[in-house]
């Protein structure tokens, strides 16, 4: 039982590693870059750019949704294969 569970395990890990990668790869870094994942609708990838948060002036709409799509997906796989040394 314990050997299925360990398998069972690794497949979980697996699907949140190819899925966030797929992620990763469909996410636009720059506006303007047509990906997968690019907004649909034509020039809100400029207005994303253009709008500073209050938060501070230094970022914008457009870099804090690139980010939070990265570190997500990163967070999510160190998350899934941290207790494979376990295995």
């Amino acid at each position: 039982m314990q050997e299925l569970s360990r398998y069972v395990f690794l497949v979980g890990g697996l699907s949140f590693l190819l899925l966030g990668t797929a992620h990763i790869v469909l996410t636009p870094q720059q506006p303007g870059e047509r990906k997968g994942l690019s907004p649909a609708r034509p020039g809100l990838e400029e207005s994303m750019a253009g709008s500073q948060v209050l938060l501070t002036s230094r970022t914008n709409l457009w870099r804090l949704w690139v980010g939070f799509n990265l570190t997500a997906h990163g967070t999510e796989r160190s998350v899934a294969f941290q207790p494979l040394h376990r295995l």
